[in-house]
């Protein structure tokens, strides 16, 4: 066995044989073995220029086969001031033959040489030692906060303790409600991330990014819109899911800006909701600056307020607990301001977290 790390073409593998290779080895059908999908997610992005090369291929030399595939979503990072080389690692997968062969630690150790900072969510327990051992950490559970609007609905698939109710009750949707304007597009954002990236570190939300990551999905229809009030201004994006029946949840996967219009960013969210009929609305963050807009606007905590329960696995639905997902993270450099969550902005669209379970486009949430 001679194990090589590198490029699919340095191995002359191509897009179908990786994509073959997803849907033999992942364990349950997955949308990466889907054409359209695998082009979008690493293919189409901007820093992809139409080429797969920062897929990362472990290959059996000897044998001739693929042996794992990393997939690696390259994404400038803002750290500490200034751009770095980022990537998403979006997943990571290693054919049974070749498990405890040490080809994790291979695929980790060429990922660490080339980066500056690496970013992957949902990590596996059989994974986690590899990442751990190459010098990332972990927060087990990002936090995330719910907003529910109809805790009937919501009962049918979580779990609404009498406390809960009562505090629905108390909360007063037009407490402190902020005047703002709401356009649909992402025109402002290379100003508001520019601005939000001076406070903050994560992978890039200009434009450019934003239009790949959201306006061009192939599966799911989200909907970007810039809120202003006075001269603060943010970004929301946001998908409703139906898929689950009986009950309609709202998925804010991306908010940020200035401090300011985050705030009012929220109160445009429960006017949404109310608007179209929301039962629920969560929102994934790893950021505590703007983690405390929803908690002060009476949003749950999935981690702390366990009067409401929900789970975040739809496709079955599925209640863990935490409800919440894991983060690894690492930094070649400064890696103190890495491990500063107050600005870590990390959500639900990051690492493709927000991934398609089921292949037609018409059975899944729009």
């Amino acid at each position: 066995m001679a194990l090589l790390v590198g490029k699919p073409e340095l191995f002359g593998v191509s897009d179908e044989q990786i994509r073959e290779f997803y849907k033999a080895s992942w364990g349950r059908p997955t949308i990466l073995a889907e054409a359209q999908f695998y082009s979008w997610q690493f293919l189409e992005p901007p820093t992809a220029q139409g080429r797969s090369d920062d897929l990362l291929v472990a290959f059996d030399d000897n044998a001739g086969v693929i042996a794992g595939v990393t997939g690696v979503v390259p994404r400038p990072f803002n750290l500490a001031g200034k751009a770095s080389q980022g990537a998403e690692l979006t997943t990571w997968v290693v054919a049974d033959d070749y498990r405890s062969t040490g080809v994790g630690a291979l695929m980790m150790n060429e990922l660490t040489k080339k980066y500056d900072a690496l970013v992957a969510m949902g990590v596996t327990k059989f994974s986690l030692p590899v990442f751990l051992r190459s010098g990332f950490r972990i927060q087990r559970a990002i936090p995330r906060y719910l907003r529910p609007y109809n805790l009937q609905a919501v009962s049918e698939i979580g779990a609404v303790d009498p406390l809960a109710r009562k505090l629905q009750q108390k909360w007063t949707p037009t407490a402190g409600r902020a005047n703002y304007q709401v356009d649909e597009d992402v025109a402002a954002a290379d100003q508001i991330w520019n601005r939000f990236s001076q406070t903050h570190h994560g992978f890039a939300r200009d434009a450019e990014h934003l239009a790949w990551r959201y306006l061009n999905h192939p599966v799911f229809t989200y909907r970007v819109f810039t809120i202003t009030t006075g001269e603060a201004q943010a970004v929301v994006a946001l998908r409703i899911e139906d898929a689950v029946p009986g009950i309609r949840i709202l998925h804010v996967v991306d908010l940020f800006g200035d401090d300011d219009a985050i705030a009012a960013a929220f109160d445009f969210v429960d006017d949404f909701s109310v608007g179209n009929d929301i039962d629920i609305a969560d929102f994934f963050c790893s950021s505590t600056k703007v983690g405390k807009h929803p908690l002060a606007k009476g949003w749950f905590s999935a981690l702390d307020d366990q009067s409401l329960r929900f789970p975040h696995l739809f496709h079955p639905v599925t209640m863990r607990d935490p409800p919440t997902t894991t983060l690894v993270y690492w930094s070649k450099e400064n890696f103190a301001e890495m491990c500063d969550f107050s600005g870590f902005y990390v959500t639900k669209s990051d690492a493709d977290f927000d991934r398609p379970v089921a292949k037609p486009k018409d059975a899944i949430s729009a």
